[in-house]
């Protein structure tokens, strides 16, 4: 109830971290780079309860970005495989990530780039 009131103090059509996490199917702590590095745009504002400013995210810009990007575990779950190996072969195969927080599991690359991607189980 509390988070109801919240949201329509805020607006009712903007995100929290929280909520475009499990849009993504992700967790808060690899959403928070997206928006820091500005590749997930986000409006930030002062929270009521808190009064400590607190990202959030337009649907709209959710959307985009979804539509520009996937995760390597998007990409795994596709394949049916793990994302360590997809990302092996992403990097055999010389494709970037649009985002690398420094580790691989939550490297997101541009959907435009899959169609240079290619699995072969045998050459993974």
């Amino acid at each position: 109830m509390r988070r109801r009131v919240v949201k329509q103090k805020i607006g009712i059509k903007l995100l929290t971290i929280r909520d475009a996490a499990a849009v993504l199917k992700t967790t808060q702590v690899k959403v928070y780079p997206l928006v820091r590095s500005g590749l997930l745009p986000s409006i930030s504002r002062l929270h009521p309860s808190t009064r400590k400013r607190q990202f959030f995210i337009e649907p709209e810009a959710l959307e985009e970005f979804q539509r520009l990007h996937i995760s390597i575990a998007g990409i795994a779950s596709i394949y049916g495989t793990r994302a360590d190996i997809i990302a092996r072969r992403m990097e055999l195969l010389g494709i970037e990530p649009s985002f690398d927080p420094g580790g691989r599991t939550g490297r997101f690359y541009r959907r435009s780039d899959l169609d240079k991607f290619t699995f072969d189980r045998l050459a993974a």
